[in-house]
């Protein structure tokens, strides 16, 4: 995932200029090797350098969060990362402390980020599950997510063997990471949630009905929280 970056206090941004020798002429400053001998490209072209500077006369509007929309003002701490969306990088985000660091799923431009997501949003839906149906139901509803993910990754090989007549490495790359999600998504349907029994529960001799309630309660929370888990643990088992 990409680096996310904390800046503790923004700086006022103003427009790069060419920065200028005494005779008002653009600074223009040769790269030199090691053993001080200029370098040049594969074609003899001389590398050099052309600094600039800032103009104070041209202030940059300031940066804007981009969950709340607020202003990143002089003075302001904020966050900042550049997730890698090709060949050579990508675009820079910019939050302000106030609102919540960006999720994995934010930060992928992969097909992966389905799945960070589901796992993501299963993840914040677990502890409002009361009852083995909720939890039932958020189950699969993650393996189909994991598998709808599987899906593309499928279709994107069949088009890479489309596309040049015959199977690659790189397709079978894509059909091995399908496979993967799918015998994943398997195992996250195979979770079983044991039902809550107030049977089960044991009282101490004598116990008065709001003493035994009070222990139904407590059984039954620590009953859920040990299906809850059942599903967190499957949850972060993901094998690509």
């Amino acid at each position: 995932m990409a680096r996310i970056h904390t800046v503790e206090k923004a700086q006022q941004r103003y427009e790069r200029v060419p920065k200028l020798d005494e005779n008002g002429e653009q600074i223009v400053t040769p790269v030199l090797r090691k053993d001080g001998t200029p370098k040049t490209t594969k074609t003899g072209k001389e590398v050099v350098v052309r600094p600039t500077v800032n103009d104070l006369t041209k202030p940059l509007p300031n940066r804007k969060c981009g969950k709340c929309g607020k202003e990143i003002e002089p003075g302001m701490a904020y966050r900042w990362v550049q997730p890698k969306s090709g060949p050579y990088g990508g675009t820079k985000r910019y939050i302000c402390l106030d609102c919540p660091t960006w999720r994995q799923s934010e930060l992928s431009s992969s097909k992966m980020a389905g799945v960070y997501a589901a796992q993501e949003q299963c993840d914040d839906d677990l502890y409002n599950c009361g009852d083995t149906s909720d939890l039932e139901s958020l189950r699969d509803d993650l393996a189909d997510q994991v598998e709808a993910v599987a899906d593309e990754y499928d279709e994107s090989a069949q088009n890479m063997v489309d596309g040049f007549g015959h199977e690659t490495s790189m397709s079978d790359e894509l059909v091995e990471k399908a496979e993967s999600l799918r015998s994943w998504a398997e195992d996250i349907r195979s979770v079983y949630f044991e039902e809550f029994s107030e049977d089960d529960v044991e009282s101490v001799p004598d116990a008065t009905e709001s003493d035994h309630e009070d222990d139904v309660e407590q059984a039954r929370d620590e009953w859920l929280n040990e299906q809850r888990e059942l599903l967190s643990d499957e949850m972060g088992n993901c094998p690509v």
